[in-house]
């Protein structure tokens, strides 16, 4: 221990003012993977294990940077790695010499297993474990049927080992927290919230939206990666492990505010009107109070700062200002002070988990919304995903099953197919014919460092020495995110294509015939994925447009059902869908539009930018009008606002399914669907007014909470009609028929 400190403490006084950090990190993050790698696959030769170089494929899967993700990824990479020898011997035993229904079984099992580890942000790795362990130990026993116990007992023994090596070298060399990253997150966080606020409150005079749904586009993707580092810190920092409960507890608190400070935006235009000013005289006071409060999440964070705060901002009405008003100008007063004091609480929240994060003296926050119990995750990317690696699979197998190409090992290829199709969803790419070169590059290089080095190699010093330079040299080159798949391509290759063992055998043939293996089951794989996965960036945001619509148009069709509670069970699957899909899809534009080049845009991406803002407003508008009602559906209301409300809902769903049916931008008269909402708005008022004259002189006038739902109600169905006509007036900048073109 102390040769380790000593040494530890030479290199980080000969990089001190001379080198980067950066740069220090570049060489750190090089050498912890390149020694594990060379102690590992002695250690593997010295226990002589079945298959050494998968000890160094369990390195190769956990060399990430911060010493959190390394201890996660063992600690569920072990078990993981013992349900797929479990898997491997049930489905082998069920199909030993059965390869027609061996490989349909295999095929499906890894498909769903590859859904759940998208669906799961933090343990994903769990579910790649089971998956990869189940197809390595089935291909690899297919020529020894009567082995595949041995063959997973090896697997579990060397992943094992792995893991440990490598988790031990990232805890006594160069350990990283997650911790520092995960505060440094934070304190973004706190920002934004502070940005978002003022945000909103900036609309009252400019009515301006795009800025704030900028920022909560940057709000909920920080708050996804602060719950990622979350799940690496609780491994390897106690103070975080000590609260983890707590640490959860604030994200679903940020994640609400955030929620809550959108829902405060649509009442934001109610703001302007006079009976609002006089109703609520504390308004501005109280949002002045809110920012600073805000604002002081920054600072202070010890028991006098809540102490000074000791409940949260509230904000009152003027009873007598109130009672001089008619019960729906009441109601949208009461709506307006709900959406604020539903932030106070949130904000109050946040700040007594952010003192209590940094004062152990505090008494333990005690969270007014608490965790959602765990849903079956709805997503139609992860299985267009998840489906993409089952047509990749499937095209290995058929090619192995019925042409068996010649001179290749043939169980070898269908383990590098299969591979490369589960690889092709853990590595997220969207250039599949340059993961193609990726590959047969990475069987090349391998085969030129295996015919240069090995045969002249005559010790294990020599070959450990070798792998620590390859491993080394590959991760310190290769450092940008991009060129991560062809890093672990090199390593797979250089890894595999030799089979190092205690007795190593010089036979280039063998080599040759693996690499041209590597190379084909590459080839297959990024062309079977370039097939199934719209790569060219406009026709999948074409595709992505659609699904869309087609959702929208679902959601407004079934839910006077959903209302009413006379939906299947299908439907209320789809219906969740359908609201994942308001709030993911434009994510998914955004992403798609940064992939668009230039050129081939031919309009600035400021403008796509724009249309993709329309779809932001779009979803938020649909997501909470479906809500507004399911909440309220408790509530009857007259037949004749029933009335008006679906001849709204009607007129809505044929815009969306021309939108659908059409690529170009409908040819509709925006000044006249404008005067149109407006007609719609005043005459809704109108009846509402009627409804409760009527309602009164029958003698039971409608109370508050009635009113309240009706000018939801109507909120929700003008913020989605003004979406409408935002989409519509942004689209008009795109030629749509021209992405429609793009061809293969």
């Amino acid at each position: 221990m102390e040769l380790i400190a000593s040494l530890k403490q030479r290199f980080e006084a000969w990089g001190e003012g001379s080198l980067s950090h950066d740069f220090q990190l570049r060489v750190i993050d090089s050498i912890k993977p390149a020694l594990s790698m060379s102690i590992v696959i002695a250690l593997a030769f010295y226990l002589d294990l079945k298959q050494p170089y998968w000890a160094a494929f369990a390195v190769l899967m956990m060399s990430f940077s911060t010493s959190g993700q390394a201890f996660r990824r063992a600690l569920i990479g072990i078990p993981g790695t013992l349900i797929g020898g479990l898997a491997a011997l049930t489905i082998f035993s069920i199909f030993p010499q059965q390869p027609i229904f061996l490989f349909p079984v295999l095929i499906l099992y890894c498909g769903v297993c590859m859904y759940f580890l998208q669906a799961c942000k933090v343990n994903g790795y769990f579910f790649f474990t089971i998956s990869f362990v189940c197809l390595i130990v089935i291909t690899t026993a297919i020529p020894y049927s009567n082995e595949v116990f041995v063959y997973a007992l090896a697997r579990l023994e060397e992943t094992c080992l792995g893991m440990t090596v490598y988790a031990a070298v990232t805890l006594l060399l160069w350990r990283r927290s997650a911790w520092p990253v995960l505060q440094k997150k934070v304190s973004e966080m706190t920002d934004l919230h502070v940005e978002l606020f003022k945000g909103q409150m900036r609309r009252v005079q400019t009515k301006s939206k795009k800025e704030v749904f900028s920022l909560q586009r940057k709000a909920f993707r920080l708050l996804d990666k602060i719950e990622e580092l979350v799940g690496f810190a609780v491994t390897d920092s106690y103070p975080v492990w000590e609260k983890r409960n707590d640490w959860h507890s604030f994200i679903i608190h940020s994640r609400e505010l955030v929620r809550a400070q959108l829902r405060w935006g649509w009442v934001v235009p109610e703001l302007r009107k006079g009976y609002m000013k006089r109703c609520l005289p504390e308004l501005d006071v109280k949002v002045r109070q809110m920012e600073a409060r805000l604002s002081g999440l920054k600072y202070g964070f010890h028991a006098e700062h809540v102490k000074n705060m000791p409940d949260p901002i509230q904000l009152d009405h003027d009873k007598e200002a109130l009672g001089r008003l008619p019960y729906y100008l009441q109601a949208q007063v009461i709506v307006v002070q709900e959406a604020f004091n539903e932030m106070g609480k949130l904000v109050h929240a946040i700040l007594r988990y952010h003192c209590f994060f940094h004062d152990d003296s505090l008494e333990p926050p005690k969270p007014f919304i608490h965790k959602t119990v765990w849903e079956l995750p709805l997503d139609f990317d992860y299985l267009v995903r998840a489906f993409q690696s089952v047509v990749i699979f499937s095209m290995a197998a058929i090619l192995w099953f019925f042409l068996y190409p010649p001179g290749l090992d043939n169980a070898q290829f269908i383990q590098l197919g299969g591979a490369f199709s589960l690889i092709s969803v853990f590595v997220k790419t969207h250039e599949p014919l340059r993961d193609g070169t990726f590959y047969v590059s990475a069987a090349l290089i391998a085969i030129v460092i295996y015919v240069l080095t090995l045969q002249h190699l005559t010790t294990y010093f020599g070959l450990g020495i070798l792998i620590f330079c390859v491993t080394f040299t590959t991760y310190f080159v290769l450092i940008k995110p991009d060129q991560v798949l062809f890093k672990l391509a090199i390593m797979l290759a250089w890894l595999s294509l030799p089979k190092f063992s205690n007795v190593q055998i010089y036979d280039f043939t063998t080599v040759l015939n693996s690499g041209m293996s590597m190379g084909l089951a590459g080839i297959l794989a990024s062309v079977g994925l370039y097939i199934t996965s719209y790569p060219i960036p406009e026709r999948h945001f074409l595709q992505t447009r659609r699904r869309f619509f087609n959702s929208a148009i679902f959601l407004l069709q079934i839910m006077p059902r959903a209302v009413s509670g006379k939906t299947s069970l299908f439907e209320r699957i789809r219906i969740r869908a359908c609201l994942q899909n308001f709030v993911r899809l434009p994510q998914t534009m955004l992403s798609i539009a940064e992939r668009m080049d230039d050129s081939r845009l031919q309009i600035s991406r400021n403008q796509v930018g724009e249309v993709i803002f329309s779809f932001e407003l779009l979803g938020e508008a649909l997501f909470y009008l479906f809500k507004t009602h399911m909440v309220e559906r408790d509530v009857v209301i007259a037949k004749e606002l029933s009335t008006l409300f679906d001849d709204w809902r009607a007129a809505k769903i044929s815009v969306f399914k021309e939108m659908e049916r059409n690529v170009a931008s409908p040819d509709f008269d925006l000044a006249q669907i404008q005067t149109n909402i407006q007609r719609r708005l005043e005459g809704i008022q109108e009846a509402i007014e009627r409804s409760n004259e009527k309602a009164e002189q029958a003698g039971h006038a409608f109370n508050q909470q009635e009113n309240k739902v009706l000018y939801l109600l109507l909120e929700r169905n003008r913020g989605l009609s003004n979406a409408i006509v935002e989409y519509l007036q942004a689209s008009t900048s795109i030629d749509w028929e021209e992405w429609a073109q793009a061809r293969f």
